[in-house]
Order: structure tokens, then C-alpha cells, then sequence
């Protein structure tokens, strides 16, 4: 007796004979179980990653009545899963996970830049000399909490019954007649199950399978058969919720804000580099930082440094012989420095002022006691623009630095300041002037200044005033370069041609030392202008001497000066030539010494 329901075909095919001609269907209906299963199969096969395990499963669940039983070959090699076969998320296409994606790269680049900005900005320092800028304001409110992220609903396995595993090779025993064939009782897809439902992430309804949300109207139910729960997973099913893309993505959000953190939390907290000294006041402290790095090349060799910041010029070279204490009466200052020592009238290497003037002579000698009982220092200068040079006159070094030596004794001094002017010709040793020096510092510890020369703006130093330096510099003296910023033509502001000129001497010393700190570099460095008419037609107003003062203040260098203290007076205005009395000019007696004098005043 054949039970309700069971296929009349699969009765007679368990007769033996050929299999019969089975006749053209006709077109299935949507609520067909047959058609029903056949668009399951495809959609699974179609969504899942190994297409021989999923046609496996599928022709496990075909019905047995649509092809008549026969003897079964061999069965053929499954087909190879598909490589790199995308994984299946939980809404089907991947969108929610592409979007976490996305988000999550987004605001990672947020968070590299913000780094990168705040590191660039760490390592370049301040702006300026002075500034300390503060790289993150201070935090006003406690930063939010960060949102919990929840990951994607895990997707449910529909509810299904055990299935028959694919029969062995061989001949196929007839099935039994009491037994029905069942249909197919997969579902049609996930998004079947959720049809009823609006994409949360887009406006439009999700297509409708047929046959879904419902069970087969011709399945038998089974007694004391519990349902599957939803959301339970079987062990192998097509289903099973893939490990979300987005928890990569999550991780390196999450690794480059702690990241972020970790650097910009000493700047957020206050914690700010600290800025590298000004330059003044650097210079108020002596010289430059003894910790700084050490830089490579040439440096200024170290060693006793003049110690006075202003002093003009006094000439004992021409009569009559300036009264010096009136000067420091008159404004308070009393260091000066006595030119020149020359040779000897006979050419001698025997030192004298100006070429006729015994070092030892009682009007100089009583001047000098009086500069020095007012607190005054004075320094010996040798050389100038016209006389025989002791640097000529002595034949070798140690000759030199003996003389060099009588003329401070002369005095009662340390501080020597060799004036070296080759323009008119003459021909100097710089190798026997630096030997001399080298000596007199090793054995006297004397403070040498090397006055030169300075051609023009774009020039700067002369070139035997760069050789004299660097010879210096090879026998290892320590000196302060003195520019004399006069005697060379202009077109223009004359204040700006002395301070461009020592600029740009400035930056050959630097050249000379590389491997000394510029800040040391201008501490080495001093000018000296002429005040009121020049010889090259040049005038040197109180407002042009102001500027550099100025100039050398705001530069950190180590003297100013002028030529000569004898004409700091306004006696002969008008003045077309140059003349040792007076500066041409009108102007206030001591005016250019008292502006010098804000040189070294308190700021």
C-alpha cells in the first residue's frame, strides 16, 4: 500500500528494465516544491565558498523520483574550491563590513597626519630666538569616552533537518516503498528569512524569495521532533558566521590612537621642549652653552679673550698729545687703547710711540696713571696706517713677541691689538705675527685683538686680513677680530654700509671657524667706526654710529670702537678733509663716547 502523498514514479522504477522516457514537465509554478529546490541549490551554491561541497549537499537533497534508480558509476572528482573566494558576512554583500572598513582607514590617516604634524613640529623647535610656542593647548574637558563598536549580528543557521550522505559507489538497492521522499527543506537564502524586514542601510525593501518564512506545505512533521532553535550553529554548515573584516581594521585604529597618545602626551600635559637660549642672552652669560653639540671643522682655538666691550681710539702718533682723563671726567669712561707702537726711528726692532716717542715718556705715562686710578683699562695697539711696522722692522717671531712684550710692560697691561693695514703696499709676514702671538699668549697669557681691514658691503674682509685669521687661527691663538667699517666707498645709507659690511665679515669668520657655534663666533667679532668725516668722503653721523651700535648689540659682539677720541668734538663743522682734532661735523663734545657707552649699558 503506497502512502498519501508518495510519488507513483519511484514505485515502478524499482522494476528492472531499462529506465523509462520521462515526459516534458510542465512549466512549474512558483509554489512549486520542485522549482523550490532548485533555486535553493543555486543560491547555495552560487554564496558559498566551495561549490563542489555545496553541489554535493545539493544532489544529496534532490528528490530520488526525478531520474529513474540505475546502477551508479564511479563518482566524478569534485570541483577545486574557487581561490581567494570572498567571505560571507552577515548582511550577504559585505557593505556593513566595507563601511567599518572604510571608516576605520579614515580616521587612521587622521591620526598618522596628526602625529606627523605634531612630531615635525617637536624636532623644528621654535620659531624664533626668543619664542617658546606651545605646540597643543592645554586640554579644557575630559576627552569623551570612545563609543563601544558592537560587530555585526552573526548569522543564523535556518532550521533544517539531517540529510542523507551521498550513496556508495555501486549498484543502488531500490529504496523502500513505504518510506517518502522528502523535499528539500532548506531554506532559499538568509535574506529569504529577513525579507519581512527594511535594510537597516538602505531605503530599499529586500526582494522576496518564493517559498520563504514558511515550512513545506507537503512535509510530514515528525512527532517528538524539537525544533531548532534560531541562531544555533551546526558544525559544517554553509552559514556559519565568517570571522568580521572589520576587527583588523578596529585593531590598527585603535593601535595608531594609542600611538598618538603616547606622543602628544608630554606637550598636552605641558611638557614642552625647551627653547634654545637667545642670543643675548647667551652673550650675558659669557659665551656660548658648554653642553652644545659639538660641531665639525675649524674652531676658534680657546683662550684668554679681551674683557673690554667699548674703548676708542687715542693717537700718540701726532701732537698735540690728547689729555685723556678729560674724556673720562666728562663721561665716566676710562678704557682706552694707545696707538701705535711703531719701530724705531732707524728701523730698529725697538718699539716706540709712533715711530719718535719713547714708551717710557713721562706725559703718556702720566695720562695712563690717570685713566687707570678712574678704573680705566688700556690696551696697547700696534701697527696703523702709516710708520715702519714692528712686524716688518723685527726678523723673526721671538724678536717680535719681545717687543710686543716691552710695550706692555710699558704700560702695565695684558690686552695687545695689532692693527695690520696692507693697502698701501705694504708686505707683512701673517705666519711671523702669528708666532709672535702664539708665544707671547703661551708665556704671558696676553688678550690679542687682530683689527682689519674691510673692503666693502659685499666684500668684507680684505684678503690679507682673512690670511692673517687663519694663520692665527693654525697656531692656535685666541683673539677677537676687530672690523674696521670705514675707508671704503658707498652709494647709500652709511649706517647700513658699516652694519652690512660687518655682517658680511661676520659670516667669513664663520667660514674660517665651521666648527665653531656662531653665537662664540660673534662674541669673537668687534667694529669700529671713524666718527664724523672719513678719508673716502664718507660721513659717520651720531645717528649712523647709534645704528651700529645697535647692530653689534643685537648681534652678540664682543666690542665696539671708534677712531679717534680726539675728534669727538663738533670744533670745526663743515669741514670738507679729514682732520685728527675734530670730526667736521656738528655735534655735542664726547657725543659719539657717550653713545659707544650703550654698548656695554645695563639693558
Amino acid at each position: 500500500m503506497t502512502p498519501a502523498g508518495a510519488d507513483t514514479t519511484a514505485t515502478a522504477a524499482a522494476t528492472p528494465g531499462p529506465a523509462p522516457v520521462r515526459a516534458k514537465r510542465p512549466a512549474a509554478r512558483r509554489s512549486d516544491p520542485e522549482e523550490i529546490a532548485a533555486r535553493a541549490t543555486t543560491t547555495l551554491i552560487s554564496a558559498s565558498p566551495d561549490p563542489g561541497r555545496a553541489a554535493r549537499r545539493a544532489a544529496a537533497a534532490a528528490p530520488a523520483a526525478l531520474a529513474a534508480p540505475a546502477p551508479l558509476a564511479a563518482p566524478a572528482p569534485l570541483a577545486a574550491p574557487v581561490a581567494g573566494a570572498a567571505p560571507v558576512f552577515a548582511d550577504g554583500s559585505g557593505r556593513r563590513a566595507r563601511r567599518w572598513r572604510t571608516a576605520a582607514i579614515l580616521a587612521t590617516a587622521v591620526c598618522a597626519s596628526y602625529v606627523g604634524v605634531v612630531a615635525v613640529g617637536a624636532v623644528a623647535g621654535p620659531v624664533g630666538p626668543t619664542s617658546s610656542p606651545t605646540l597643543l593647548p592645554a586640554p579644557t574637558t575630559a576627552p569623551p569616552a570612545p563609543t563601544a563598536i558592537r560587530d555585526p549580528p552573526r548569522r543564523t543557521s535556518p532550521r533544517s533537518s539531517r540529510r542523507r550522505r551521498p550513496p556508495p559507489p555501486g549498484p543502488r538497492a531500490p529504496p523502500r516503498a513505504a518510506r517518502p521522499v522528502r523535499p528539500p527543506r532548506r531554506r532559499a537564502s538568509h535574506r529569504a528569512r529577513s525579507s519581512s524586514r527594511r535594510c537597516p542601510w538602505c531605503r530599499r525593501p529586500r526582494p522576496r524569495q518564493p517559498g520563504a518564512g514558511r515550512r513545506h506545505p507537503e512535509r510530514p512533521e515528525r512527532p517528538g521532533r524539537r525544533r531548532r532553535r534560531r541562531g544555533r550553529r551546526r558544525r559544517g554548515h554553509l552559514s556559519r558566521p565568517r570571522r568580521s573584516a572589520t576587527r583588523p581594521s578596529l585593531r590598527a585604529f585603535l593601535l595608531a590612537t594609542l600611538v598618538a597618545v603616547l606622543i602628544t602626551a608630554p606637550m598636552v600635559t605641558g611638557e614642552t621642549p625647551s627653547p634654545e637660549p637667545a642670543l643675548a642672552d647667551v652673550v650675558e652669560a659669557g659665551g656660548a652653552s658648554s653642553d652644545a653639540p659639538r660641531r665639525a671643522g675649524v674652531a676658534a682655538p680657546e683662550g684668554p679673550l679681551p674683557t673690554v666691550g667699548m674703548a676708542p681710539y687715542v693717537d700718540l702718533t701726532t701732537p698735540p698729545l690728547p689729555t685723556m682723563t678729560d674724556m673720562a671726567d666728562a663721561t665716566g669712561h676710562a678704557d682706552v687703547v694707545l696707538a701705535f707702537v711703531l719701530a724705531g726711528a732707524d728701523g730698529s726692532c725697538a718699539p716706540t710711540w709712533g715711530g719718535t716717542t719713547p714708551l717710557a715718556d713721562p706725559a703718556v705715562m702720566a695720562r695712563v696713571a690717570g685713566l687707570k686710578s678712574r678704573g680705566g683699562t688700556v690696551t696697547v695697539s700696534s701697527g696703523g696706517a702709516l710708520g715702519d711696522y714692528l712686524e716688518k722692522a723685527c726678523p723673526d717671531a721671538p724678536s717680535l713677541a719681545r717687543a710686543y712684550g716691552a710695550a706692555l710692560d710699558a704700560v702695565g697691561t695684558d690686552h695687545l691689538d695689532v692693527d695690520v693695514e696692507t693697502d698701501s703696499g705694504r708686505e707683512v709676514s701673517s705666519s711671523r705675527i702669528a708666532e709672535a702671538l702664539a708665544l707671547l699668549q703661551r708665556e704671558r697669557g696676553t688678550r690679542v685683538t687682530l683689527t682689519v681691514q674691510i673692503d666693502g658691503v659685499s666684500e668684507g674682509m680684505s684678503a690679507d686680513a682673512v690670511d692673517l685669521v687663519r694663520e692665527a687661527t693654525t697656531a692656535g691663538v685666541a683673539a677677537r677680530v676687530n672690523l674696521m667699517v670705514m675707508n671704503f666707498s658707498y652709494e647709500g645709507a652709511w649706517a647700513d654700509a658699516m652694519t652690512g659690511a660687518a655682517r658680511t665679515a661676520v659670516g667669513q669668520l664663520e667660514a674660517l671657524w665651521p666648527g665653531s657655534d656662531p653665537v662664540d663666533v660673534r662674541r669673537r667679532t668687534g667694529v669700529t667706526f671713524m666718527v664724523g668725516r672719513n678719508d673716502m668722503d664718507m660721513t659717520t653721523t651720531p645717528e649712523d654710529a647709534q645704528a651700529v651700535v645697535d647692530d653689534a648689540r643685537g648681534n652678540g659682539y664682543g666690542g665696539v670702537g671708534f677712531w679717534a677720541l680726539a675728534r669727538d668734538n663738533g670744533s670745526c663743522p663743515g669741514t670738507e678733509d679729514e682732520t685728527d682734532d675734530c670730526s667736521g661735523i656738528e655735534q655735542e663734545p664726547w657725543a659719539f663716547t657717550r653713545i659707544a657707552q650703550g654698548f656695554t649699558a645695563a639693558p
